[in-house]
């Protein structure tokens, strides 16, 4: 695998241009290794609530019963033209202790499952065609938090026996002349990873999604300080671009949104159109102690034709440096084989899980940054081996260091990242209603010493040229 050592060692120029690269950085190579097989697939035995496809796998690893458990995506029934057009979606589970061989548990039914399947009596609720795109963490006590994309019926607002009527009682999370497909995020908690309670938002005395939106999903949240910190994709007006924003929680429930896009498409060629499918990610052994790792997606005449796997990075949960140079770590030649991508960070080597179609529905495959992790994790290494590796695990949970903008760790190519500000476009959320106004983007809080413009340009054209990109 070629990596970025090949450079430094075939080029002497690099050297010089990355002279402001702090003492002890390390970097992270291009490419992924790809298991052959995948790791979790469908079961379409009588009975099995999993058998039409998994996707949106989500990884997160049980400290206190050392198993890694995933969270996905599955549809449960067949469309319904009337009531959920796109059919009833469901969030399954599924355990691991080697993060590669899955079992499904519980295996006989989804630990969410959407409105009327999981309560009677809440046929027109905000969820009840859809909980999916789930991200989880573990807080310092030992609760399992859960944050979800919803929908609700498409007619849900028009329909002769729904309680809900735009004009004469609008339900709390809205009816917008012209728009029914309401959807939002939404919220639940469990004590064990397997029974979930829905924590509704009670809007006069109604249940509502935690983030009201006509197109959010994909959250995925992160604990920082006790703040949570989400990013979510939201579709701008139109339709035809897909960005990320930010918004922070004292509670998990009542959020507030950042008004301007977190990170925008558009700054790269391979992610033109879209950002979906991301992960948040803390580690305050590194300078940038939040990463976001997303796929992206350029369009030409509405055919997608390159995608990619990147990462972000920031140090306070609402300014976020550009794409890192390694950017994209992955690629796509057309539409993406990989339908969506979550990332588990151990120590400074990633996990992929994404959901690829084959034969009709999703699987979930595993790709990695460095294949000798999984001798580290499988159940026949050594205890002192496992346990060394798993105790580097990224969890959701964080507290900053004492100097957050020490770079003497970081883990992150730092040229590009020193030379440049967040890119942040403007244009203010106001949960998807309306055409985006104009606003100001910020400036990252660390500065560091920048790296001359033109040695800058130089160095990542280096990189981009002398990197082997990986086509699926």
């Amino acid at each position: 695998m070629f990596t970025l050592r090949h450079v430094f060692s075939a080029t002497p120029l690099v050297l010089l241009i990355l002279a402001g690269i702090p003492a002890g950085a390390q970097e992270l190579s291009g490419g992924f290794t790809t298991l052959p097989d995948y790791v979790l697939d469908p079961d379409s035995s009588a009975g099995n609530y999993y058998a039409a496809g998994i996707g949106s796998p989500a990884v997160t690893y049980d400290s206190a019963n050392d198993k890694f458990v995933m969270f996905f995506s599955t549809r449960l029934d067949n469309a319904d033209p009337t009531n959920c057009p796109l059919g009833r979606w469901g969030i399954g589970r599924a355990e691991s202790t080697d993060a590669v061989n899955w079992t499904v548990f519980p295996a006989d039914a989804p630990v969410v499952a959407p409105g009327n399947l999981r309560t009677p009596g809440r046929e027109w609720a905000f969820d009840d065609c859809l909980t999916a795109q789930s991200s989880v963490l573990i807080d310092d006590t030992g609760t399992w938090h859960m944050w979800y994309k919803t929908h609700p019926r498409p007619n849900a607002c028009t329909a002769a026996g729904s309680p809900w009527q735009r004009t004469t009682n609008p339900p709390p999370w809205g009816c917008p002349d012209g728009n029914n497909f309401i959807s939002g995020i939404g919220y639940a908690t469990s004590t064990d990873g397997v029974t979930f309670d829905i924590q509704d938002k009670l809007i006069n005395g109604a249940p509502a999604p935690v983030i009201i939106s006509s197109s959010a999903s994909f959250p995925a949240v992160i604990q920082f300080d006790g703040r949570y910190e989400m990013v979510f994709q939201q579709i701008r007006s139109g339709g035809l671009l897909y960005d990320l924003y930010s918004a922070t929680s004292p509670d998990g429930v009542e959020w507030t949104v950042n008004p301007e896009r977190a990170i925008q498409v558009g700054f790269a060629s391979w992610v033109t159109d879209i950002i979906s499918s991301s992960t948040y990610i803390c580690d305050t052994s590194s300078t940038y102690s939040r990463e976001v790792w997303s796929l992206g997606v350029r369009r030409v005449g509405g055919i997608t034709v390159e995608g990619g796997l990147g990462r972000n990075v920031n140090v306070d949960g609402t300014n976020f440096f550009p794409w890192d140079p390694g950017s994209p770590f992955e690629t796509f030649a057309g539409a993406p084989s990989w339908r969506t991508a979550r990332v588990l960070k151990i120590g400074r080597d990633y996990l992929v899980y994404f959901a690829q179609p084959s034969a009709g529905v999703n699987h979930v495959g595993l790709a990695m940054s460095d294949p000798s992790l999984l001798d580290d994790l499988a159940v026949g290494a050594s205890p002192a081996q496992r346990a060394a590796r798993v105790g580097q695990i990224s969890q959701s949970v964080c507290e900053s260091p004492p100097d957050p903008c020490d770079i003497s760790a970081q883990d992150l190519p730092a040229a590009a990242l020193q030379a440049s500000p967040a890119r942040k476009a403007p244009g203010a959320y106001d949960g998807g209603q309306a055409p985006y106004a104009e606003g100001s983007s910020n400036e990252a809080s660390c500065s560091h010493t920048p790296v001359p413009a033109g040695l800058l340009a130089l160095g990542v054209g280096i990189f981009g040229a002398g990197r082997r990109r990986r086509a699926n």
